[in-house]
């Protein structure tokens, strides 16, 4: 014997509503790891922006649901006495389709920024 625990929206029978009225179901993949690691990107620098992607191949058949998280090298920049001289810019996203979750980060700095990743077996579509 199983025990699924459930919890629904107000004003709905909890025993015979549908997966769409409820709020929790322990019966559902939710956000049950599929897949977790880490990534880094080592950007060249020469003061052009450019965008860098890594790929994490899946293979699910459809939209993991997933979580990217980043450092951002350097801190936010450098002093000079009591004046900002220099500011670091990166930017860092992330997507998913059915075979591949693409991380993506841009930069124009010579710097090394990387993260950790989680890809769930609950889909997004």
């Amino acid at each position: 014997m199983s025990i699924v625990v459930k919890s629904s929206k107000a004003e709905q029978n909890v025993l015979t509503c549908g997966l769409e009225n409820l709020n929790f179901t322990s019966s559902q993949n939710l956000f049950k790891l599929y897949d977790y690691g880490s990534w880094e990107l080592e950007f060249p620098g020469g003061g052009l922006w450019e965008t860098l992607t890594v790929e994490i191949y899946h293979d699910l058949g459809y939209k993991p649901g997933f979580s990217v998280i980043g450092e951002i090298p350097h801190g936010l920049g450098g002093t000079s006495g009591r004046y900002t001289k220099y500011v670091y810019y990166v930017s860092i996203g992330a997507y998913a389709d059915s075979e591949k979750l693409t991380i993506f980060a841009g930069s124009d700095e010579a710097e090394t920024t990387h993260g950790y990743y989680a890809i769930y077996l609950d889909s997004l579509e």
